[in-house]
C-alpha cells in the first residue's frame, strides 16, 4: 500500500520515500536533501520532526515548511518557515547565552570585589 502511494505521488511530480528503518530520521534527511534543490513542505503531526528538521536543516539550502497534518478546527493551521524559525531561534538562544554569560561574569567580577574589601564591623 505504501508503496502504491509513493508512486503515486512520483508520477503527480512529488517525491515520497520509503523507510526502511527510523522513520522520522529518514523523512528529515530526505527532506533536507531535497530542500538543496526546490523548496520543500514537510507535513506531519510528531514534534520530533520539527526538533529534527531544525537540527538537520542547512541555511543556504531552499525553503523547508512545515505543518500539522491534523486539521484542527478551533485555531489556524500554521505552516512554520523553518529557515526563518531556526535563524531566529539560533538568534535568540545566542543573545540569551551572551546575556548570561555577561550576568555570570559580572557576578564573579562583583564577587571577586567583595572578597577583595576588608568590612568594617
Amino acid at each position: 500500500m505504501v508503496a502504491l502511494i509513493s508512486t503515486a505521488l512520483t508520477i503527480r511530480g512529488s517525491n515520497g520515500i520509503i523507510s526502511p528503518g527510523d522513520a522520522d530520521v529518514d523523512i528529515v534527511r530526505a527532506t533536507v536533501e531535497r530542500s538543496r534543490h526546490s523548496t520543500t513542505a514537510l507535513i506531519g503531526e510528531d514534534k520530533d520532526l520539527l526538533i529534527l528538521i531544525l537540527h538537520y536543516s542547512k541555511r543556504y539550502h531552499k525553503t523547508i515548511y512545515f505543518r500539522s497534518d491534523i486539521i484542527k478546527q478551533s485555531k489556524e493551521n500554521k505552516v512554520h518557515n523553518i529557515n526563518l524559525l531556526k535563524n531566529f531561534l539560533e538568534t535568540t538562544l545566542s543573545c540569551a547565552l551572551f546575556m548570561l554569560t555577561q550576568a555570570v561574569i559580572q557576578l564573579q567580577g562583583f564577587s571577586a570585589l567583595v572578597k577583595s574589601q576588608p568590612f568594617v564591623n
